[in-house]
């Protein structure tokens, strides 16, 4: 039977009209939203993502439902907190700072108010570089697990980059060899005819040609050819670009040092001439820059008059000019096995501002005036013109200081004037005094090697010495400190700004770390460790140990790191309640900054104020961390490069750590570091002891622990990836039976005087 048509009702004006797809969904994404927002109003403890979305009855896919979550959390609607739950959010600042990239391409920002870090996915940092200036939301505002999402990039500061040439297409491209850096590298410009794929290269970076802030691809051209695979050139320039260390200087930068010539260094109104002092330096042989001398003179009665004179710097770079700005960007200067990246050009570095012999220099003087208890009676500053009597490495002083101490004069190819002789004598017994009476207030003292490289013309490294401070360099270290000091209570007793150098004592987490390695060290009971006192006497209990540098090493860890900053806390390493830094002009911008808010307080004359220091301060301590790695990776790079010639060598060295995996090992001379695998021990059923940090052979009756020396034998050593692998030949000396934990006794005097042990009920 024929089928009844449908009637088709008409549609009506009201009627609403059908939504597409597209509507529907964006109206379930807000429905989301609202359900999202009511839920988490007013909720103090949050909700976890899965919980909230089954909460919410799973009103979205749940792909979309994170999403939306992550796009609320961008918007500062929504927060996260440590525990990675989610919160109603409040107005989220937005964080300006440095981006820091790690090699496992996630990174961080350093924001610019000197808070805490905030983490960076390296999912959205492909087209962000090493050292660019961002901006950050914060999507999860705990400290210290805060992360954000970069939402601008402000300025780009990288300039060069090294890597690998390589073919892609028709185009060249360069491959950078750091994790550190993302994105395509497109070379433009001539290239030499007989580039080759995987050459290395350093490379300048260009502006985008489509003027685009953050281009998808970053424009280079070529600077150098570094050289021959693995070589010193190339993996020098590796470490250079990896941390962002500058090559050349901007022509304006250079045009303002070349302006100030030798002729002009003369007598002036307003500084002081003692070219007729006995006034001498003291430096490493290799130094090619010397900022500071010193001057002694005998008033009588055990008074003394310590002349400590530094390079007049700020005279030849004036504040603000572009000089000046590039001083402080690069905040001081690096050095590296062989090579220099300094703060000012070579024609103030090395020529106007270095104090050499017989010539004419603009100095600023620290005079002080010291009783015969190491007491400072009066200290005054002034600009000053000197010549400098005569440059001594520290090697020359200390034969001449143990001369002294015998009795009888070194002999040196060049002998000293008699006047000088006198001052050296004098000195001798001023340094001494001065540091035993800082030790006494409570400053700590360290003694770790430093390595000297001996290179070729090439860069190749000879030799590796072991290099540690001798009487020589605790001359001029104490008379600096005492230098800085003075300064630095100078500026605070007349009220005015200064950029301190302040180390806060140790706490937190580092701390409560800290004793659980002195636990498992056997140090019982473990100290408070609430005043210096309590670490001098802590060190003092290793001293003859085995542990002993690797307890030194743990320590400086565990301190916080000193920084720069106009607000003062003291220096808790040096046990100085004010410390500045002035001595060191040439390479450290604070210490300019330091001579220019002196000479304001000498002139009456009007300086910045706190506020005005607050960034340069910050940012010339985020420049010093970014130094101390580089110089050494670059340590390590040189190292290893050595090694590499003595495959199969034998070496002794000193156990520093211990894992279940393998042995950390420092070898004694060339002072690299590399791991001895389990499969490189003997064989054995090797337990590892967690707390005692050992590991026990079971057939052997043989233990590996934290001090022990070992014979090694250097079977890699790859500058590529910065790893060293040893095989263990002999333990030094017979095995001698130890308990897991030795007692470590760090307070003697409290048993001998009755102190109450754990648990123990106090008599009435």
């Amino acid at each position: 039977m024929p089928r009844t048509p449908r009637k088709i009702s008409p549609i009506s004006d009201d009627a609403p009209a059908p939504r597409s797809a597209r509507e529907k969904a964006l109206a379930g994404v807000a429905h989301a939203r609202e359900l999202v927002l009511k839920r988490l109003s007013g909720e103090e403890r949050g909700a976890k993502t899965r919980a909230l979305y089954n909460q919410l009855g799973r009103p979205l896919p749940y792909g979309d439902f994170v999403a939306l979550l992550d796009d609320l959390c961008a918007k500062g609607e929504l927060r996260k907190d440590n525990l990675r739950r989610w919160l109603a959010g409040g107005p989220v600042p937005l964080l300006s700072g440095i981006l820091l990239r790690s090699p496992s391409g996630h990174g961080f920002l350093q924001p610019d108010d000197g808070s805490d870090k905030v983490f960076l996915h390296r999912s959205q940092l492909d087209r962000y570089l090493q050292d660019d200036l961002i901006q950050v939301r914060l999507t999860g505002v705990t400290a210290p697990s805060r992360e954000g999402k970069v939402t601008a990039l402000l300025e780009r500061r990288l300039e060069r980059i090294a890597g690998r040439v390589a073919r892609y297409g028709l185009d060249w491209i360069v491959q950078p060899e750091s994790l550190r850096f993302g994105g395509l590298v497109r070379l433009r410009g001539a290239l030499p005819p007989d580039l080759k794929a995987g050459e290395q290269v350093r490379v300048r970076l260009l502006p985008d040609p489509d003027g685009a802030p953050l281009p998808s691809t970053l424009w280079v051209e070529l600077e150098a050819r570094l050289g021959a695979e693995g070589g010193p050139a190339w993996l020098q320039e590796r470490v250079k670009a990896e941390f962002n260390l500058p090559a050349s200087f901007p022509r304006a930068a250079e045009q303002d040092a070349a302006r100030h010539r030798q002729e002009d260094l003369q007598p002036e109104e307003g500084r002081e001439d003692l070219r007729g002092a006995c006034i001498f330096t003291i430096d490493p042989a290799d130094a090619k820059d010397f900022d500071d001398a010193v001057s002694i003179r005998d008033l009588g009665g055990g008074v003394l008059e310590l002349g400590v004179h530094i390079a007049d710097v700020s005279h030849f770079v004036k504040a603000g000019g572009p000089l000046d700005k590039e001083a402080l960007r690069r905040g001081l200067s690096v050095y590296l096995p062989g090579e220099v990246v300094p703060m000012l050009p070579h024609a103030l570095s090395s020529g106007l501002c270095s104090l050499q012999e017989g010539v004419d220099r603009y100095c600023f003087s620290a005079i002080m005036t010291v009783g015969p208890r190491g007491e400072v009676r009066q200290a005054r500053f002034t600009p000053s013109l000197i010549r400098s009597r005569r440059r001594f490495s520290y090697d020359e002083v200390q034969v001449l200081l143990e001369a002294f101490a015998k009795g009888a004069v070194g002999e040196l190819d060049r002998q000293p004037d008699g006047e000088t002789m006198a001052s050296l004598g004098l000195m001798n017994g001023l340094w001494r005094m001065l540091k035993a009476q800082r030790l006494q207030r409570g400053g700590l003292d360290f003694a770790l090697p430093e390595p000297v490289f001996i290179l070729d013309e090439e860069g190749w490294p000879l030799e590796i010495h072991a290099r540690l401070g001798r009487e020589a360099n605790f001359l001029i270290e104490e008379f600096m400190l005492l230098a800085n000091r003075c300064v630095a209570e100078a500026l605070y007793q007349a009220k005015r700004s200064c950029v301190y150098r302040i180390h806060d004592s140790p706490g937190g987490e580092k701390l409560e770390k800290f004793k659980g390695a002195l636990d498992q060290l056997g140090v019982r009971p473990v100290p408070k460790l609430e005043d210096v006192a309590d670490w001098q006497r802590l060190l003092a209990a290793f001293a003859n140990r085995p542990e002993a540098a690797f307890l030194q090493q743990l320590t400086l860890r565990t301190m916080m790191k000193a920084q720069y900053s106009p607000h003062n806390v003291g220096h808790f390493g040096l046990g100085f309640s004010h410390y500045a830094h002035f001595t060191s002009p040439i390479r450290r911008y604070p210490d300019l900054m330091v001579h220019r808010l002196l000479k304001a307080l000498l002139l009456k004359a009007g300086a910045p104020g706190d506020g005005e220091l607050e960034g340069a301060s910050r940012h010339s301590s985020q420049r010093e961390l970014v130094a101390l790695e580089a110089e050494r990776a670059a340590n390590k790079q040189k190292q290893i490069l050595y090694l590499r010639g003595r495959l199969g060598d034998e070496c002794w060295g000193r156990v520093r750590g211990v894992e279940r995996f393998g042995v950390f090992v420092e070898l004694e001379e060339a002072l690299a570091e590399g791991m001895i695998p389990i499969a490189e021990l003997p064989e054995d059923w090797w337990d590892y002891h967690e707390k005692a940090w050992e590991l026990r052979a079971r057939r052997l009756g043989r233990s590996i622990r934290i001090g022990d020396r070992l014979l090694v034998k250097i079977l890699r050593a790859d500058p590529e990836s910065r790893e060293v692998d040893f095989r263990l030949v002999e333990f030094d000396g017979p095995p001698t039976p130890r308990p897991l934990l030795e007692r470590v006794e760090v307070n003697p005097a409290a048993r001998a005087k009755g102190g109450l042990g754990k648990g123990r009920a106090k008599k009435k």
